[in-house]
């Protein structure tokens, strides 16, 4: 009778410990915010910066329709950072691939501010292109989004309220699955 109580005691003791254990685990290392991002287009920025010292000067005079001109181009864009889960995300940072061009970020991300499932933040981002091309040209060049954009991935490092760091992967030109959610930083966001 007595080892019945005893190995009922210890069971018993067991249960509870494992049922208070497997909440803190969760809690820990599966409940995870998770960030998403979304790219808007916000127009198209040319600048003229003059003539090209590439130029072919016959008799003093550069002809009209072969001048070539050093062009600037801004693309601009919003970024937004939504949290998409119940759970807070903290010290949440912003990387691009350092195999890749990157935006210019015109405002960041305050780190020190938690994104909760209400948040949302908007960032201003340019990308910026210089080359020399006949005006025709640039005018071609310029209806389309450069295609070194498309492939841009961006990387999101985020907290949860267990310190457990937490990573999103954004890939510009997968529609279908533009989001990855992942628990180690990937290697080419390593600097």
């Amino acid at each position: 009778m007595q080892t019945f109580l005893v190995i009922t005691t210890i069971l018993s003791l067991f249960f509870l410990i494992l049922f208070g254990i497997i909440p803190f685990i969760q809690k820990k290392y599966f409940h995870r915010p998770e960030l998403t991002i979304e790219i808007n287009y916000g127009g198209l920025e040319a600048d003229n910066l003059g003539l090209s010292p590439n130029n072919e000067v016959v008799d003093g005079v550069i002809d009209g329709e072969k001048a070539v001109y050093l062009f600037k181009s801004t693309w601009k864009y919003t970024i937004f950072i939504r949290n998409n889960s119940d759970q807070t995300a903290y010290n949440p940072q912003l990387f691009f691939s350092k195999y890749q061009p990157s935006f210019e970020l015109k405002n960041t991300i305050n780190q020190l501010r938690p994104i909760t499932n209400k948040d949302e933040i908007h960032l201003k981002a340019e990308y910026t292109v210089y080359f020399q091309s006949t005006g025709r040209e640039r005018a071609e060049r310029n209806k389309t989004i450069p295609k070194e954009i498309d492939d841009i991935k961006i990387l999101l490092e985020y907290q949860n309220s267990s310190k457990r760091t937490f990573y999103t992967v954004f890939h510009m030109n997968k529609t279908p699955q533009a989001h990855l959610f992942m628990r180690r930083k990937p290697k080419e966001f390593i600097y």
